[in-house]
């Protein structure tokens, strides 16, 4: 072949493509090799933060220090304002998340993450609560405000909206821990019960201006 009168040689060993003189080769990609071996698989990072950690765990410390006792287990299955399903039973056992009641007649198992405040009538058990901790993630959006905002509220007597619709009204603030507040609350005019809610079931907190 010639080009301007010029003889062309050949440029790509694979490709015959013709190149002029004192020009570079531009030759088009080979083909591609074999895939190497993958390499191994990396550490396992730390498992984040979730709602066991800070909403369900935090039930289910309180509940193992009432086992034993007769309490009023509000859970989301109760009707709003209404006595509780679980009124006066007795915990018998806390294991795994679940807790069993029986009011002598029925047992029952109950999902902890159900759970939104267990009421037993004073003085009872002295109850430990957790230490709060920075969790990040979902802790951090649903169970940090609400408990941060009852820490400001120890020793005030507040309105509490929780989950199911219920409210809890005239609830004294005496103590917070991680996902639990802890305070008494009127549930007839002659009658204050101790209730450990989970800050995790409160919707809305109230106080009269």
């Amino acid at each position: 072949m010639a080009n301007n009168n010029r003889p062309v040689k050949g440029c790509c060993p694979l490709y015959p493509i013709p190149k002029p003189p004192k020009q570079r080769c531009v030759c088009p990609p080979g083909p591609r090799g074999a895939r190497g071996p993958q390499g191994p698989q990396g550490i396992p990072g730390p498992s984040g933060p979730c709602l066991c950690d800070c909403c369900v765990s935090p039930l289910q410390s309180v509940l193992q220090q009432l086992v034993g006792q007769t309490v009023i287990l509000a859970t989301i299955a109760d009707a709003p304002n209404v006595p509780p399903l679980f009124f006066l039973f007795t915990i018998i056992e806390v294991n795994d998340f679940l807790v069993t009641v029986t009011d002598g007649a029925t047992t029952f198992v109950v999902n902890i993450s159900d759970v939104i405040g267990i009421g037993f009538l004073p003085p009872g058990p002295t109850i430990s609560l957790l230490p709060p901790v920075d969790s990040g993630c979902e802790c951090d959006c649903r169970e940090r405000p609400i408990r941060q905002l009852l820490d400001t509220l120890i020793g005030s007597t507040v309105t509490l909206l929780v989950s199911n619709g219920s409210t809890a009204a005239e609830f004294n603030v005496e103590q917070t821990g991680l996902g639990i507040v802890l305070g008494t609350l009127p549930i007839s005019p002659d009658t204050i019960v101790r209730f450990a809610i989970s800050t995790c079931k409160i919707t809305a907190v109230g106080q009269t201006n």
